[in-house]
């Protein structure tokens, strides 16, 4: 009687474990496909006036994953950096665009593993938080010029550190 039990179960597992890889090579391509929407969204968010992003090369040292020059008509507006830093709950994944003149033009704060804990790291995403970077024309420093979410030290600190190297990045290209 036990050994059909098992036998039972092992078939189950293999059914559950079959249809769980079909379903995952049915939806990575539109999973990643999302992403990459979502992610040219928050290039536009933080550049509104683009109407255009080219990807540039970074060096392998870079800490950023990626940086794109932000055009329209032709003319450059300045460049979005994005870069994943560790939060609290895991990965946050910041997104800011810099104008050519040096100024922060916008923030985006997420990503697709975004966790942070509820009503406490979220509030990273709140306008009442990303508001206070456009029109930052340094270096983003931790309550220096952008004051640290109370009681949420460490992901508003990930988030600071991630918009500080991606302004530096970006100013070390001039």
């Amino acid at each position: 009687m036990k050994n059909k039990a098992w036998l039972i179960l092992c078939i189950i597992t293999v059914i559950a474990g079959v249809a769980l890889g079909c379903t995952n090579l049915l939806t990575k391509d539109s999973i990643a496909e999302q992403e990459v929407i979502a992610l040219n969204a928050a290039r536009t968010s933080v550049m509104a006036a683009a109407t255009e992003f080219v990807e540039e090369t970074l060096p392998d040292s870079s800490p950023l994953t990626s940086l794109h020059r932000a055009a329209a008509n032709g003319e450059t507006l300045g460049y979005v950096g994005q870069t994943t830093v560790q939060g609290f709950g895991g990965p946050i994944v910041v997104v800011m665009g810099v104008d050519i003149n040096g100024t922060v033009t916008g923030i985006s704060v997420g990503g697709s593993d975004f966790a942070e804990t509820a009503n406490l790291g979220t509030r990273t995403r709140d306008p009442e938080f990303t508001d206070r970077f456009p029109g930052l024309s340094s270096t983003p420093v931790m309550n220096e010029n952008v004051d640290a979410i109370s009681g949420v030290t460490v992901s508003s600190s990930a988030v600071i550190s991630g918009a500080a190297q991606i302004y530096d990045a970006i100013a070390a290209m001039d």
